[in-house]
């Protein structure tokens, strides 16, 4: 029989996985040029089967696997009292400060005062996008609807407004 004291079962237990929220602040920590950080992800919280995380910083000469943690999965708070636990990969993009990429499948989580034409994002600010995002709720209107994508077509100013946000 393995007998484990309470420390280990809890330390164990801890390095599989990591909360997105310090994830991405392990992310802004590990690289010092970054401007931006983006997550691929499925359109709800339904169908969700991972999550890419995409760091876009100046010395990525393209799209570059890294590590950041020793955790397997991160767990997601979705903001309706559930939480995901998802297999995820961390890359290093080069994507020139664009800003600011959203759509029904990838949302910007965090952007630096210095990307161009683009207000900057917090962390905060930015899972609470994402959020809203996988539980179905346009950023833009509020409306909650199955399809964001759908949402999107149906209603022009907020398909405008996302993806120029």
């Amino acid at each position: 029989m393995n007998k484990h004291s309470e420390s280990d079962i809890v330390e164990d237990f801890q390095t599989d996985w990591i909360s997105l929220g310090a994830l991405l602040d392990a992310i802004r920590t590990q690289f010092d040029s970054i401007t931006e950080i983006c997550i691929l992800h499925a359109p709800s919280c339904d169908n969700i089967r991972e999550f890419i995380i995409m760091a876009d910083t100046k010395d990525a000469n393209c799209w570059t696997p890294v590590d950041v943690s020793p955790a397997t999965q991160v767990v997601v708070d979705t903001g309706d009292g559930t939480s995901l636990r998802l297999p995820y990969d961390v890359v290093k993009i080069r994507n020139e400060g664009r800003g600011n990429a959203q759509s029904p499948l990838m949302t910007t989580v965090y952007t630096i005062k210095n990307v161009s034409h683009v207000e900057p994002l917090d962390i905060e600010a930015g899972l609470t996008l994402l959020q809203k995002k996988l539980n179905g709720i346009c950023p833009i209107c509020g409306a909650q609807t199955d399809s964001l994508e759908q949402h999107y077509i149906e209603q022009l100013a907020c398909g405008e407004a996302n993806f120029s946000a």
